[in-house]
């Protein structure tokens, strides 16, 4: 059976640590994804976007310098083709809504990151 799972280079924008670390955590048990980065701010998501060949950004929507939204916004304005996904607090259509307006793939609440993190990020990624 041919292996489908998704492989990306994956940048995490994440401003609390622990979260980050589950996010990295839950990346590395699925074959082919790799954290090429990993910052805190939007300033720094910005540059590693640019510096790094990505495929996958996933973005904390409050960052201590800016909204998730503005980054997700700024990425596709500087013709950044990697994929979205938008870590949210709580599952509101408004949300959803606005990340799609920004550019986003996919939308996935803080809750569900252990469970259901990959299985959206492989949607996004062979979609």
């Amino acid at each position: 059976m041919p292996d489908t799972s998704p492989a990306g280079r994956v940048l995490l924008v994440e401003g609390h640590k622990t979260l980050a670390r589950l996010l990295r955590e839950t990346l590395a048990v699925s074959p082919g994804l790799v954290v090429t980065a990993e910052v805190n701010t939007a300033h720094d998501a910005l540059a590693a976007a640019a510096a790094n060949e990505l495929d996958l950004v996933i973005i904390d929507l409050h960052l201590p310098d800016a909204s998730g939204l503005e980054v997700a916004s700024s990425l596709q304005d500087a013709g950044c083709r990697a994929k979205v996904i938008l870590l949210i607090e709580e599952d509101d259509v408004r949300y959803h809504q606005a990340a799609w307006q920004c550019g986003a793939a996919a939308c996935v609440g803080k809750e569900r990151v252990a469970g259901g993190l990959t299985r959206v990020v492989h949607q996004v990624l062979t979609a």
